[in-house]
């Protein structure tokens, strides 16, 4: 029962976490429903301006693992593609463009030239994989990480970081390095917590603790996403008139446009910006002051839930008649 509580309080907090996105008037995470199932739904928004087609592709953290697949094609179709992750400065293309570090072959205290002349001697075969020393994570993502890995572990879907291929070489890191972050927080006095606070101040619909707790303890997943798609799905307004000066969203969206920029001057003409959607309104005035029009939506299932079978209550003149026809008893 303890574990069952403390799985119960790391949805929570998943739900708490994803406070993504804000702006009712432009929606870019959607809810749709019909009778058979619950659809979780990211939107690929398109602007044009003088030849270059640019897409904001809705990011959501924890997902159906086809859904990151289908991503991962959706990507191949651009030039480049801008990504957000603090700490991800050693992803994408600027991991070819920095020396890879030197596999550990020999031990801890083993020298430089022990571990080139290891490298030398091994085949192809044996090589070990060289692969881009990963960045400093800001400890905060950490611990965001973390729930979010239990959120996905439980609601039995796949975590974006783990199916998305942050290596392709069209990728390029659009955002603030972890040491970056952490000093403008510092600067402005801000922290993920409090910007989770001032979120809150225009409540969504909380889901059920009672829903989620019956279905953590039947290990029924589809009963938990149901009780928290719509959290995720209508928290829009949480961060409405949160999008002026701080660091999680317009600091970076500053990021962001100044990577957008320099590859607009190197004359990419097919540009994808993958980014949770919380930054898209603010994202989107930024493209319009630089001449970028709408000009169409898209949307993609994140979440596929299917409802089950519903027993609907039988008419009561049904029930009447069905109890008439019951024979008399002495």
């Amino acid at each position: 029962m303890k574990r069952s509580l403390v799985l119960a309080a790391a949805l929570f907090s998943f739900a708490q976490a994803s406070f993504a996105q804000p702006n009712a008037q432009e929606q870019f995470v959607r809810v749709v429903e019909s009778p058979k199932s619950a659809r979780l739904q990211t939107a690929v928004t398109r602007f044009e301006k003088d030849g270059v087609t640019l897409d904001l592709i809705g990011a959501i953290h924890i997902a159906d693992e086809k859904y990151y697949e289908k991503l991962n094609e959706v990507f191949k179709s651009y030039d480049v593609v801008l990504f957000e992750m603090i700490g991800g400065e050693n992803l994408g293309r600027q991991a070819a463009a920095k020396p890879a570090a030197v596999p550990e072959v020999a031990g801890e205290d083993a020298d430089e030239n022990d571990a080139e002349a290891a490298a030398d001697d091994a085949t192809d075969e044996e090589a070990p994989e060289i692969k881009p020393a990963p960045a400093k994570k800001a400890p905060q993502f950490n611990a965001l990480r973390t729930i979010y890995n239990k959120a996905a572990q439980m609601l039995d879907l796949s975590s974006q970081v783990d199916v998305v291929d942050y290596t392709a070489q069209n990728f390029i890191h659009a955002d603030m390095t972890a040491a970056e972050f952490e000093a403008k927080q510092a600067e402005r006095g801000e922290s993920l917590v409090s910007f989770a606070l001032n979120s809150k101040k225009d409540q969504v619909s909380e889901p059920n603790p009672l829903r989620l707790m019956y279905g953590l303890i039947t290990g029924k997943s589809n009963i938990m996403k149901l009780a928290l798609i719509h959290t995720l799905g209508g928290a829009e307004d949480q961060v409405s008139g949160l999008t002026g000066e701080n660091v999680v969203i317009s600091d970076r969206n500053a990021r962001c446009m100044e990577v957008l920029d320099r590859e607009l001057g190197e004359g990419e003409k097919s540009i994808g910006i993958f980014y949770g959607a919380a930054h898209f309104p603010d994202m989107e005035q930024r493209l319009v002051d630089r001449g970028f029009h709408q000009t169409g939506q898209k949307w993609l299932t994140a979440w596929n839930v299917p409802k089950g079978r519903v027993s609907k209550p039988k008419p009561q003149a049904e029930i009447d008649s069905k109890a008439s026809e019951k024979p008399a008893t002495d």
